[in-house]
């Protein structure tokens, strides 16, 4: 398939971007089908600027494969999420634990002055940014 294709192209780290981008534009269907979502550019950027993700996603909106428009970015078909092997593989793969789990949101709630994060202190914990591999 192209999606396959424009992903072996790929060096390991654009694939890991490249696999990272698909499941964050992938809604996980509750009892029917994944569907496509739209994502923010922002949402999608890794930590150190936002280069390699510009790169990958003209090659693959050249290929048509998602669309991009208005700072935001989805699949172009949901066909592309039922039908592409490697996308489905992704999907349906039981959790690791031992694999870095991303969370993206808006985790900026602090009812108490105590419950405000130290970025220092995190620093060379799993959750600092300085550890997080795929963040970069």
């Amino acid at each position: 398939t192209t999606a396959e294709e424009v992903y072996a192209g790929l060096d390991a780290d654009e694939q890991g971007l490249a696999r990272r981008t698909f499941l964050a534009l992938t809604e996980p269907g509750e009892g029917t089908e994944d569907s496509r979502r739209w994502a923010t550019l922002a949402e999608l950027t890794p930590a150190g600027g936002s280069g390699r993700l510009d790169s990958l996603l003209g090659a693959m909106a050249a290929e048509r494969l998602v669309s991009v428009g208005d700072g935001r970015v989805a699949v172009a078909h949901e066909a592309l999420i039922r039908e592409w092997p490697r996308l489905r593989a992704w999907l349906d793969a039981p959790f690791d634990p031992q694999e870095p789990l991303l969370l993206c949101g808006d985790f900026n709630v602090a009812p108490e002055a105590r419950d405000v994060c130290d970025p220092q202190g995190w620093a060379s914990s799993v959750l600092g940014p300085s550890s997080c591999t795929n963040c970069r």
